[in-house]
């Protein structure tokens, strides 16, 4: 194959390769197809020409004697344009997300002992606004030993209750918080986590990283470091049978803006029509039986999975269930 071709071939192989990985988030790509389809079809038809206008430097050459410094110019040019056809591609699976919009399924780490807390990955990987994130399930059982924790520098960290009644502490204050309860940490935070009661506890722990460099200030002057228990949240009612509990809606260190909501949905109900938003989301299943489109796809989410929503997705949640169900929704930029 010649270098010309194999290079506009590579255009088109990354389009299918985003085609392939890209999965749910499709439509995500849908103008970057349509532009690579473009380029190289350009691209050939500049191609197809080359040799014509090669033919047209040599009868140039015999007329003027400065054919070689026509041709030298049209190779340089020709060289600049392969070298376009075959950055563009590449440059764009490099940023393109690793995280897939979908559904992730809960998976509780076994307690090997009642002296480490252990943990399982749910997904990791980069986002649209996040260079790394990270989404674990954590577990350990009920003692006496307090785990003592810090928050790099570079990261926040999100806690969020998923059973089990655990103590947090940090600075001179400790908070016994239960099922649907969250702790936002900023960077450099140290705090400590102890399990009370017989029931163990489970919870997620979100960490992520900004693409742009941190603000501890910004993050600081928006309250920094917090704990909400979800008893004490208010419940707001809406003319559909189900309400929510707002959580907290500000800027940190690693976002510009961080919202966070309870929504309980009548059974039945869907959330919203579909639609998108630039802000990716997170919507964590506390109790029921949901169903959640995804771009033109539907995915089944119980008690404890997680649904992630890459940034300018299609997606609406209904409620499958014979009973009210309760999640989080998250969403950040």
């Amino acid at each position: 194959m010649k270098p010309a071709v194999l290079l506009l071939s590579s255009s088109v192989a990354s389009s299918r390769l985003l085609r392939d990985t890209s999965g749910n988030s499709i439509q995500h790509f849908q103008p970057l197809l349509f532009f690579l389809s473009r380029l190289n079809s350009w691209g050939n038809a500049r191609m197809a020409s080359y040799p014509a206008v090669l033919k047209w430097s040599e009868e140039k050459e015999q007329s003027s004697g400065k054919g070689l410094e026509v041709q030298s110019v049209i190779k340089f040019k020709m060289k600049k344009l392969l070298t376009l056809l075959f950055l563009i591609p590449i440059g764009v699976i490099a940023q393109s997300d690793s995280v897939i919009s979908g559904v992730y399924k809960w998976n509780e780490p076994a307690v090997i002992n009642k002296d480490i807390i252990s943990s399982t990955v749910l997904f990791e990987g980069k986002v649209h606004d996040f260079k790394w994130m990270q989404m674990t399930a954590n577990a350990f059982t009920s003692s006496k030993k307090k785990f003592k924790k810090k928050v790099p520098a570079s990261e926040e960290h999100l806690l969020l209750i998923k059973s089990g009644m655990l103590t947090i502490g940090k600075e001179d204050s400790a908070w016994s918080i239960e099922k649907g309860s969250i702790a936002l940490l900023m960077p450099g935070q140290k705090y400590n986590l102890k399990c009370e009661g017989r029931e163990p506890c489970n919870y997620y722990v979100m960490k992520y990283s900004s693409r742009k460099r941190g603000n501890k200030a910004r993050g600081k002057n928006a309250g920094g470091s917090l704990v909400k228990n979800f008893n004490s949240i208010s419940f707001i009612p809406n003319t559909n049978g189900g309400g929510r509990r707002n959580f907290f809606d500000r800027p940190t260190a690693m976002t510009k803006r961080f919202e966070m909501h309870v929504t309980t949905l009548k059974e039945g109900a869907r959330s919203h029509d579909p639609h998108t938003h630039r802000a990716e989301e997170i919507v964590l299943i506390i109790e029921g039986n949901t169903e959640m489109q995804i771009g033109d796809k539907f995915y089944k989410g119980k008690t404890g999975d997680i649904y992630y929503l890459g940034s300018d997705v299609l997606h609406a949640i209904r409620n499958v269930d014979t009973k009210p169900c309760l999640y989080f929704a998250f969403q950040f930029e």
